[in-house]
């Protein structure tokens, strides 16, 4: 067995849990509620086990932002313009981000 060989699956396997870890919007299986932003081009979901994550509505890829894909555990509040939200953590504390780049 060459070394090749071995990390060609050893690749493709992080580059699965990647992917695994990113859903598109279209493939979220259990969520609790999702909202818009104010121009509909983003797309917060509470999952039902309390993971948040921010999407792009109109590709339904995860944003990069600190509010990533599932990666956050905790509740959120949207602001009366839809512009922020505010989103308190089940570790404690809460942080204000950008609804539309999910940056804080």
């Amino acid at each position: 067995m060459s070394v090749f060989s071995f990390f060609i699956p050893l690749a493709l396997a992080s580059t699965l849990a990647i992917a695994a870890a990113a859903p598109k919007l279209f493939e979220l299986e259990g969520a609790w509620r999702a909202d818009f932003n104010a121009d509909a081009t983003r797309v917060i979901v509470q999952m039902r086990d309390g993971r948040l994550g921010l999407w792009d509505a109109n590709d339904g890829l995860p944003l990069d932002g600190g509010l990533g894909s599932l990666t956050a555990r905790g509740t959120y509040v949207i602001d009366s313009t839809a512009r922020q939200v505010l989103v308190g953590f089940e570790t404690g504390g809460s942080r204000v981000f950008d609804f539309a780049t999910g940056k804080a």
